[in-house]
């Protein structure tokens, strides 16, 4: 049996980057609908995500991935604060513990400097035995915007924002084909 439905935005899979683009896609078009293949949200990558908000230190210079995660990081937080997701900004420590890693550090240092990574120091080896006497490095990069997320939290957000902007979610179904038409896309879905 066919059935036939109009969406101005269709997105693929109910994970963080599915859920986000439904929360922020649902706000500036008449209807949105989200297709997911399983009967909640992240049940794929998402579930297993590392829970670590991202500062942008390791990406090439000027990629897209690192202007992008410097962007990110700035609104990860801001939207943690307006939908109260659990999280910390608990910085973190980058540490060589010989001077072939110190030239490897500063290189990474310099480069995520770069990239526009905000807060990041040089930290000597004096510096960090005070904050933990048990590390034996020479130095460290320290970045005070790393932190971490609960994701799952995250998604359950992002999913009644779009919710609340009137998006469809169709669970457990699957995309079976997609066919261009003049005027869109028309989706075979099971």
């Amino acid at each position: 049996m066919a059935f036939d439905y109009d969406f101005e935005l269709v997105i693929i899979g109910a994970g963080v980057v599915g859920l986000a683009c439904a929360a922020i896609g649902s706000k500036s078009v008449k209807s949105t609908l989200v297709i997911e293949r399983h009967g909640s949200f992240g049940f794929e990558t998402s579930s297993r995500n590392s829970e670590v908000i991202h500062a942008g230190i390791y990406y090439p210079k000027n990629s897209l991935k690192a202007v992008l995660c410097v962007k990110g990081n700035d609104s990860i937080y801001e939207w943690c604060k307006a939908h109260k997701v659990p999280h910390r900004k608990t910085g973190k420590y980058i540490i060589s513990t010989d001077a072939e890693e110190e030239l490897l550090l500063r290189k990474i240092f310099s480069s995520a400097q770069e990239n526009g990574a905000r807060g990041l120091s040089l930290v000597s080896k004096e510096e960090l035995r005070k904050e933990e006497p048990n590390i034996n490095a020479t130095m460290a990069i320290y970045s005070p915007t790393s932190g971490i997320i609960d994701t799952h939290e995250l998604m359950k957000s992002l999913l009644l924002t779009a919710t609340a902007n009137d998006c469809e979610f169709a669970w457990r179904h699957s995309i079976i084909g997609i066919e261009k038409l003049s005027n869109g896309y028309e989706l075979s879905i099971e």
